[in-house]
């Protein structure tokens, strides 16, 4: 049996291998729930109705939402 300070290299990959296998997920849904997150901001300054325009329009929409 190893000592309380050592680990055997069993115990190391026990403990890093769960990290290793979850560390892609986690930075997938990261990436894809801020991108959204950033994407969704970005085309709200920009002229786009119904598909996708990126020219960006600045604040113009956003003076729009109170007027009927």
């Amino acid at each position: 049996m190893a000592s309380p300070g050592k680990y055997s290299s069993r115990q190391f990959w026990q403990q890093l291998l769960p990290k290793i296998v979850i560390a892609p997920s986690f930075a997938l849904i990261l990436f894809f729930v801020y991108g959204f997150i950033v994407w969704t901001t970005y085309i709200s300054f920009s002229r786009s109705r119904m598909l996708p325009n990126y020219n960006i329009d600045g604040l113009r929409p956003m003076r729009n939402y109170g007027t009927v």
